[in-house]
């Protein structure tokens, strides 16, 4: 990627002016709540409330939690189902890079064997797949 010449950005960026505004329309998906607070709670429990990707502690919240966010690895948008074995807890960082990192593929893969190891334990325990 060729560098940028900063001095000419910043001739523009520096000016000051009103911001324009733009209307657009979003389609948001309804959510299951048990869901999302399954997986959160999973992380919590299970993983320390660690990441399910790079297992690291994201920030603290104010309530005193480590932040994460339900991520689904078939996007909803695709038709993806919204179900604890196409949904994982991700820190922010893996969560945009699952969804616009280049290796988002490769990540997929390896979100699929957690989910898939992570079912496998928990009919082992004697608990059900999917809320």
């Amino acid at each position: 990627m060729p560098k940028l010449d900063l001095d000419k950005l910043a001739r523009p960026a520096a000016k000051s002016g009103p911001v324009g505004r733009q209307q657009t329309t979003t389609t948001t998906f309804k959510r299951r709540p048990e869901v999302v607070a399954w997986v959160i709670e999973y992380a919590l429990q299970k993983n320390q409330g660690k990441c399910e990707l790079c297992k690291r502690k994201s920030f603290t919240t104010l309530k005193g939690e480590p932040y994460l966010e339900v991520h689904h690895v078939i996007p909803l948008s695709e038709n993806g189902p919204d179900e604890i074995s196409n949904a994982v807890a991700l820190c922010p960082a893996c969560h945009r890079e699952a969804h616009f990192g280049k290796d988002k593929e490769e990540l997929k893969q390896q979100l699929y064997a957690r989910i898939k190891r992570r079912e496998e334990q928990l009919l082992e325990a004697g608990g059900e797949r999917n809320p």
